[in-house]
């Protein structure tokens, strides 16, 4: 009869730890994309909202321009590109249905 509370305790537990967990992050607009980060002093990953310039009909534009604002650093002092500077981007291309980066 223990372990059946046990087992109960443990499952109710759980449940409200998924039920009180929620998602803060707002709905993203059209060309609207995070672009994610390392936050140096919470060591965390952190989204910035990014509004891109090139339309989504231009994928191969479109990428470029992400990945360019990738290896951009924000303005804030603790936030750090995640791509590291050995990591760089020379371009993308297409063969057949496969983009490569």
């Amino acid at each position: 009869m223990l372990k059946v509370k046990q087992l109960i305790s443990v499952l109710f537990l759980c449940i409200l730890l998924v039920a009180c967990g929620h998602n803060n992050t707002k709905e993203l607009k059209q060309g609207e994309y995070n672009i994610y980060y390392l936050n140096f002093s919470a060591g965390a990953i952190v989204p910035v909202r990014y509004e891109a310039k090139s339309s989504a009909d231009d994928t191969d534009k479109l990428i470029e321009e992400l990945m360019e604002q990738m290896n951009t650093v924000p303005n804030d002092r603790d936030l750090i590109k995640v791509l590291d500077d050995k990591v760089t981007f020379y371009g993308l291309y297409q063969k057949k249905i496969m983009s490569y980066i």
